[in-house]
């Protein structure tokens, strides 16, 4: 069994659907595909969160921190920072090529990759996507939700 996170506003804690990456590009997807963003630990969420939002006025209330359950029947692939271009922070290009060819129902249900946030080799802190065109991502559980807020000293 492993365990990934996600830091969601609390109307979409019950969503496990892949509903964001069919609106949203995001670094290793392009529009269309099923996916859910998520992370090996809770504070890596917290600091994705941080820099996606880019201002602490902007963060918002009523987030919720989901505690998945990813059973070991699931497979996994982990994309490690030696098998990406130097460049892989800035050329989001490559990256979401590289996941999108990923993304298919015959590709790993989890995908761990490194975060650009951290950018650095042996991370143990990894972003993970899950593809919701696999079978087994119907296996994936919401395990808990827990409410969260940031910290009133985040960003002074």
């Amino acid at each position: 069994m492993t365990t990934l996170w996600r830091l969601s506003l609390r109307r979409d804690a019950d969503r496990l659907d892949g509903g964001y990456g069919l609106r949203h590009a995001g670094r290793w997807n392009s529009v269309g595909r099923a996916v859910t963003y998520a992370a090996s630990s809770p504070s890596l969420c917290a600091l994705e969160r941080l820099v996606q939002i880019g201002s602490a006025d902007l963060l918002p209330e009523g987030l919720m921190m989901i505690r998945y359950e990813v059973p070991s029947i699931a497979p996994t692939l982990s994309v490690a920072i030696a098998d990406l271009a130097a460049d892989w922070r800035k050329n989001v290009t490559m990256t979401r090529r590289r996941g999108d060819r990923l993304l298919a129902p015959d590709g790993p249900t989890v995908i761990l990759v490194p975060s650009a946030v951290m950018g650095f080799a042996d991370c143990p802190d990894m972003n993970a996507i899950i593809n919701h065109h696999h079978p087994a991502a119907g296996t994936i559980r919401i395990a808990e939700k827990i409410a969260f807020s940031f910290d009133q000293r985040r960003l002074r």
